[in-house]
């Protein structure tokens, strides 16, 4: 990636935002890798905004062999609701680039205060819409391109 980087992996430490990981498992790189991608380069305006939330944040990357587990949630501060951000074991099979894209578009929820839960289809469309708008203005327009591209060629299920 050629994108500028604002932030080292330890800075992101440092603020709370790193996921909390095993850093001998090689079964969640790519998505680590994502997460370091975005969180290294997100711009000023959005690394201050998530820093505002980084106390109800955590990161789940669960390994693909991991069957179960339980998690503690932190409990909810004043209006901060706490979030996690689920990155799928599939994604170790795709693309970096999707990857990138999905760190970054659920990033973009917890940075944009997003609801959360069952929505109406249209404040859901309006959210989906303003989360990519924030991916391309913070520079992840190539990825996000990359990521449309594939899904738009691939062939349906028969």
């Amino acid at each position: 990636m050629s994108r500028a980087r604002f932030r080292t992996e330890r800075d992101c430490a440092k603020a709370g935002l790193w996921p909390d990981v095993d850093p001998a498992t090689t079964l969640i790189e790519r998505r680590l890798a994502a997460v370091e991608e975005v969180l290294c380069s997100l711009p000023d305006s959005a690394w201050s905004q998530l820093i505002e939330r980084a106390g109800s944040l955590c990161w789940y990357l669960p390994c693909p062999l991991l069957l179960g587990q339980v998690l503690p949630v932190a409990p909810s501060t004043g209006s901060k609701q706490p979030r996690v951000i689920y990155l799928s074991p599939l994604l170790e099979q795709q693309d970096l680039a999707w990857s990138i894209t999905t760190a970054a578009h659920e990033l973009a929820h917890v940075v944009l205060g997003h609801r959360l839960g069952l929505l109406d289809a249209e404040t859901n469309a309006q959210q989906e819409a303003e989360a990519q708008t924030a991916i391309r203005q913070w520079g992840f327009q190539p990825e996000a391109s990359r990521m449309l591209a594939d899904l738009t060629s691939a062939t349906p299920f028969a």
